[in-house]
């Protein structure tokens, strides 16, 4: 049984907000040249941190029980006590020996081999803590599903301030990923219950794992980066203001894993880019994935935290996934203990009776609209789930995030909606920064809902 895994930190009660801001950079990932401080600073404008904050630094970070459980990628714990040291030295400050022992310590274990998934940490305006397991490489031939996004923390961050249009309702999530925006939206909107989908049969496999990790987590107590949960919490808000993503203007049990090897991956290329080519119609999966993710990633393999099966890209069979038991393709799986379930959606066969047999009152979606192909799979689906099912006056609505990479594709998606009837409203995206992104690229929230003349 998996033992309950809270934060012991000397400074969890927040007496020191600044370092507790480095703490959910830190935890989430966010890339080093992009961290944020609110630290005092010398004459020469650089951050000072005395030999007393570096070391509960390294407590909050590093060396934080969750860390050591579900830790962040080798490489960004090795870059960050270099970045700390870094600035330390630039702003003339004396640094502990500590900091200098634990980079040390983490350079030598370059010499083990690489891990494929990585562990990021998220703090939630509602007391929660998510943590999801991801890949450490945007994938150039196979899914980009096996990361979270930033329509997705966009979607997430939205929801959050939009709670009460979730709160009781049967929510069908589009395109899931690895779990991010439903468990944001599981944790702080009080869903009824929150059906997460997708296709790739690896990306299902991890985000099964995910929500059971969460599950766990909450269940045992240990879901709080700080030992505690509760209320929404306004303090957490306002340290995130002055993250490198508030610059964006508003209204606009340890895991198992399958070591990845040079040469496995070599012998693999071939049979995954040919098996994710039949694919297409998945959410997270594209032949010009260049728009989204860019080249020169290398493929990975993932093991279930759970069992010792692995889960290889391409596998496009549901009999390999062992958490599904069911025997119809489009049938729902529920997570024991919580009111999620997860289900294998393919656009392309899915029918009007099944999606409505789910009577959702929401769905959402997030980044699917990078590919014109995509497009038509993504429109047409929306047409059978949001037309009414027998004996309703209405349908379902749909909200949807989008980053606009390519306006020529956002404009054929707009379109396409226009051409089936699909109603759109562009909103207003989240006031309050809660998690940490790139928000100068243009990200955008429309409502869909299907037009009465379509019914």
């Amino acid at each position: 049984k998996m033992a309950a895994v809270t934060g012991n930190a000397d400074d969890t009660e927040g007496k020191n907000p600044s370092l507790r801001l480095i703490q959910a950079q830190f935890m989430a990932m966010v890339p080093l040249r992009f961290l944020r401080w609110k630290l005092d600073v010398d004459d020469k404008g650089k951050a000072v941190m005395d030999m007393e904050d570096q070391q509960k630094l390294l407590q909050m970070t590093v060396h934080h029980p969750l860390i050591l459980r579900y830790p962040t990628s080798l490489a960004y714990r090795q870059a960050f006590p270099k970045h700390i040291i870094q600035q330390c030295e630039d702003a003339g400050q004396e640094v502990c020996d500590e900091l200098y022992e634990v980079y040390t310590s983490l350079l030598v274990s370059t010499l083990e081999p690489t891990s494929p998934c990585c562990y990021k940490t998220y703090t939630l305006p509602c007391g929660e803590t998510v943590v999801l397991r991801e890949a450490t490489q945007i994938i150039s031939h196979g899914t980009t599903g096996l990361r979270t996004w930033e329509a997705g923390l966009c979607m997430a961050e939205w929801a959050v301030e939009n709670a009460v249009l979730f709160q009781q309702k049967t929510v069908l999530e589009l395109g899931s990923g690895m779990g991010l925006t439903g468990l944001v939206i599981s944790a702080c909107c009080s869903p009824a219950h929150f059906i997460y989908s997708d296709c790739h049969p690896n990306v299902l496999a991890n985000l099964w794992e995910n929500l059971v990790l969460n599950c766990t987590l909450r269940q045992e107590g240990g879901g709080t980066v700080n030992g505690k949960a509760g209320g929404r919490t306004d303090k957490l808000n306002s340290m995130h203001e002055d993250s490198y993503h508030s610059g964006h203007t508003k209204n606009s049990t340890a895991p198992v894993v399958e070591n990845c090897t040079a040469d496995l991956l070599e012998d693999r290329a071939n049979e995954i880019e040919q098996s994710c080519n039949n694919c297409q119609h998945n959410s997270q999966t594209d032949t010009s994935h260049q728009e989204r993710a860019g080249e020169g990633a290398c493929q990975t393999e993932l093991r279930s935290c759970t069992n010792t099966t692995v889960f290889r890209f391409g596998d496009d069979n549901i009999g390999n996934l062992s958490w599904y038991t069911g025997s119809q393709p489009h049938e729902t799986q529920l997570v024991q203990g919580s009111n999620m379930s997860v289900m294998c959606l393919d656009w392309s066969t899915v029918t009007q009776e099944e999606l409505q047999s789910l009577a959702p009152d929401v769905i959402i979606a997030s980044d699917v609209v990078f590919d014109k192909e995509l497009v038509e799979y993504f429109v047409a689906l929306l047409v059978k789930a949001l037309l009414p099912a027998t004996g309703k006056s209405k349908g379902p609505i749909a909200f949807v995030a989008s980053t606009i990479r390519n306006q020529d594709t956002y404009d054929f998606y707009v379109k396409k909606l226009d051409e089936a009837g699909i109603c759109s409203e562009d909103l207003n995206l989240g006031s309050a920064a809660v998690f940490f992104y790139d928000r100068q690229q243009p990200l955008k929230i429309h409502k869909l809902w299907m037009s009465d003349r379509t019914r």
